[in-house]
């Protein structure tokens, strides 16, 4: 699996067309997905369960998926939110891919930010900063949604 991943992104690097103007490159959860993760959300808490990123915002990003990446979607939730962090600023859910080819290139490892604490002044770029040791196994969460290009 790892030699797949490594063949992937390699292929990413290859093979990325040009774009203009994106924050990021993002599987974006439909509402259903969304909404089965606010059962993590604490009272107080701000909800940001909206995306799971594949390629992070970078200064003066020109490189983006080619268009067939585009027009994937996950209607039956292969992906799956299998554990979850949490600190006193930020919840996020660990992300397993289901075997989907699926490029990330910037993230440490595929995750959703689910909420975080603006009472604590937590960001949702914090969910970058766990580790995998950090997560909890929670009962799998399918996802399902589609990539697009953030502008």
């Amino acid at each position: 699996m790892n030699k797949l991943r490594e063949y992937v992104r390699e292929l990413l690097e290859l093979n990325l067309g040009t774009g203009s103007g994106m924050e990021y490159t993002a599987f974006v959860l439909d509402a259903s997905s969304a909404s089965s993760l606010h059962q993590y959300v604490p009272k107080g808490w701000a909800i940001k369960s909206h995306h799971m990123t594949l390629i992070s915002r970078q200064a003066g990003q020109k490189q983006r998926l080619p268009s067939h990446w585009l027009d994937f979607k996950d209607d039956e939730g292969q992906m799956k939110v299998v554990a979850v962090a949490k600190n006193d600023k930020v919840i996020a859910g660990l992300v397993d891919l289901g075997g989907l080819p699926i490029p990330v290139k910037g993230p440490t490892f595929p995750h959703v930010t689910i909420a975080i604490n603006t009472d604590e002044d937590g960001q949702g770029y914090m969910s970058n900063e766990f580790q995998l040791s950090d997560f909890e196994p929670i009962e799998p969460i399918p996802l399902t949604g589609a990539v697009e290009e953030i502008f």
